[in-house]
């Protein structure tokens, strides 16, 4: 099969799409929170000394699935170039012709820059969360156990629900403890950074005043002072897209026993999610002839 094409118009349609849906995830998810918040300061609730043990309780996986995608555009790299480009902008350094629009978005997002989290504090909150020594494998066992439900044409295997249901639960139970009340705010914080970013890289004035054909070639440049090879940004946004799709079928599912029901509508969108997520795998790239 052709490998999909990642150009600047069909990747960033389906980026924006997803980015889209990040933010309204975490928009539903804060309204509840506050309603929530709202609802307990009306209860006065008896002082019962030390508090029971948290319970787990799926509701609270909610920001996960745009965590999972700020994490993965952040490792693209789309941040650390718009920071770049704007601190030239700033700097005088680019010496094309930008129209007013475009000057104001870079110095903008140039001013901004201290009110987000830094490089270094977003890679810490990432880490502590999707830590790579147990999430990657724990990921990969529940992309590979969605996949395996397609083999079957539709007829219920116990085995395969089985394994779905425990990979689900291993990896949600595993997540779980590492939420906290900063994990919404980050999310939030790093995808309207990088959707701010994302709209003047995109600029075709801005790519040809860097000699450059697309955005992820401009991305690319950026990352190559870093050592990442110029695919690595194309692949993250791959894993950001499909893995939300696949941890967003995970929260809302985890808690009914996370079994996959083939007749639903959307079951083959995120079993094709995590097939997609499985083949941009550092190690399946690594794997392909050049």
């Amino acid at each position: 099969m052709a490998e999909p094409r990642h150009d600047g118009g069909e990747t960033l349609f389906a980026l924006s799409l997803a980015i889209g849906g990040a933010l309204a995830l975490l928009r539903a998810h804060e309204a509840q929170h506050a309603a929530a918040l709202a609802l307990a300061g009306d209860i006065d609730l008896p002082d019962l000394g030390e508090p029971p043990p948290q319970q787990f309780d799926a509701a609270t996986l909610a920001p996960l699935p745009p965590l999972y995608l700020a994490h993965q555009l952040d490792a693209a790299g789309v941040l650390r170039t718009g920071e770049l480009v704007a601190g030239l902008f700033a700097a005088g350094s680019i010496n094309a012709p930008l129209d007013a629009k475009l000057g104001n978005a870079l110095h903008a997002f140039w001013r901004g820059r201290n009110e987000r989290l830094n490089e270094q504090e977003r890679a810490h909150l990432f880490a502590q969360v999707f830590d790579a020594a147990t999430f990657e494998p724990q990921m990969r066992r529940l992309c590979e156990a969605l996949v395996a439900l397609a083999d079957n044409n539709g007829i219920d295997d116990v085995r395969e629900n089985v394994g779905l249901e425990h990979a689900a639960l291993t990896l949600a139970e595993g997540l779980w403890p590492a939420i906290s009340g900063m994990v919404a705010f980050a999310a939030r914080d790093v995808i309207e950074a990088i959707n701010a970013a994302l709209r003047f890289l995109r600029e075709r004035s801005l790519q040809v005043a860097f000699g450059v054909q697309d955005l992820w070639a401009m991305v690319a440049t950026a990352n190559r002072a870093q050592g990442v090879p110029a695919q690595a940004a194309r692949d993250h946004v791959d894993r950001g897209r499909n893995g939300m799709v696949v941890l967003r079928w995970l929260v809302d599912n985890v808690s009914r026993g996370a079994r996959m029901d083939l007749a639903d509508p959307q079951a083959q969108s995120v079993i094709a999610a995590a097939q997609r997520w499985l083949l941009a795998s550092p190690a399946v790239r690594a794997a392909r002839p050049a």
